[in-house]
């Protein structure tokens, strides 16, 4: 499936920009988990190689850490963890589902503060050298 996506990618970047030289700096980036980066390797062994400049990880950039719901998720949480089902429960009920974390994991306003926190980097990289300290 990597493969069949740098395939797409390089088709696309062809109809968009004709030659990498005229689209400029790309960076893919990936989460540390090893499947992300499998996947690169994939996209990276195709056509669409030649577009791509760099490959940077982030570790801002992974799912939402459902703590102690990991896995089975929410369907089996109220019966594998009572105690922590009710915590939860009175939390969102409290704050909101937005910003109540999961027991040992992270809420919805966490994942959204980690993504801002990556969107500023890939910004700030895509800036032109001569505006950086201004």
């Amino acid at each position: 499936m990597a493969r069949d996506a740098g395939k797409a990618l390089d088709e696309q970047f062809k109809l968009m920009f004709e030659t990498p030289e005229k689209m400029g700096l790309c960076r893919m980036w990936v989460s540390p988990f090893k499947r992300t980066r499998q996947t690169a390797d994939g996209i990276l062994s195709t056509a669409a190689g030649e577009w791509i400049h760099d490959v940077k990880e982030s570790p801002f950039l992974v799912e939402q850490d459902w703590g102690l719901f990991e896995g089975s998720g929410i369907k089996d949480g109220k019966e594998k963890y009572p105690v922590e089902w009710g915590r939860m429960q009175r939390l969102r009920e409290h704050q909101g589902k937005f910003w109540a974390r999961m027991p040992m994991g992270e809420s919805c306003f966490d994942v959204c503060t980690r993504v801002a926190n990556l969107f500023e980097t890939i910004t700030r990289d895509r800036l032109p050298k001569w505006s950086v300290g201004r």
